[in-house]
């Protein structure tokens, strides 16, 4: 399957591997993330797994941001973890995870509406992904995503792209501050690829693949972090607090 994948152009090769992610991948261990927090030791963009031990004192809250887009906010007291109040929480509509807080007894309610958000009615918005040489990093690509590699600073007499065993020797032209992406170097879900400079390890990044449609922006900004890609989407996760947070209040 990788030599065919390799010899299809780079959109079409993008696509089938997102498709093929969708279909055999196993879900990752994070349900949710954390959104906004005022309850002390949380912080914004920090995974969630339905059975982490959530403690927030009186008065604290917490903003989750589910895979499915949705947003619940959780106001203390309350001490305990996701799945004991429902145990398949991947599976459970946020307002139906809402109303089993309420029962018992937890300050929670759905920020941003009750439309469930699990539909596919938006294509991955296209990117252009620079891997940064300078410092290790998890990239997320969808499947129209343009993919750069900066050159490394300071510079070297030799560059090799390495994945495994063996390598790929780069070529950055005279002024060129970055270089696309090797196109006979196919990219799979989960590949982890070193960049050596003059002989020696400079970075080591890997890459996820993303879906190729979710059911909202805040959807697509949830599997970007739940996926590493903190680079790629901290500033989108910010901004998404900046603009839900507030309705809560």
């Amino acid at each position: 399957m990788p030599l065919l994948l390799s010899r299809l152009p780079g959109l079409l090769r993008r696509c089938i591997l997102a498709i093929l992610v969708l279909g055999s991948a196993p879900a990752l261990a994070a349900d949710a993330v954390l959104l906004a927090s005022t309850a002390p030791g949380y912080l914004p963009g920090m995974a969630i797994a339905a059975a982490d031990r959530l403690a927030l004192p009186e008065g604290a809250s917490v903003t989750l941001l589910f895979r499915s887009g949705q947003m619940l906010r959780l106001r203390g007291p309350f001490e305990g973890a996701l799945e004991q109040v429902q145990p398949q929480v991947g599976k459970a509509s946020v307002p139906a995870l809402a109303q089993l807080f309420r029962l018992r007894g937890v300050d929670a309610s759905v920020i941003g509406g009750t439309r469930a958000t699990g539909g596919v009615d938006m294509a991955t918005p296209p990117q252009d992904v620079a891997v940064d040489p300078q410092r290790p990093a998890v990239y997320c690509l969808g499947p129209s995503d343009a993919v750069w590699i900066r050159r490394p600073v300071p510079e070297g007499a030799s560059y090799v792209l390495r994945r495994h065993v063996g390598g790929r020797r780069l070529v950055f032209p005279a002024g060129a501050d970055r270089i696309e992406w090797p196109a006979d170097l196919p990219i799979e879900d989960g590949d982890r690829f070193e960049l050596l400079v003059d002989g020696a390890v400079r970075v080591s990044f890997s890459f996820r693949m993303l879906p190729p449609r979710h059911g909202s922006v805040a959807a697509w900004v949830a599997a970007g972090v739940l996926a590493g890609c903190h680079e790629q989407f901290d500033a989108a996760l910010r901004r998404l607090a900046r603009e839900a947070v507030p309705q809560a209040e």
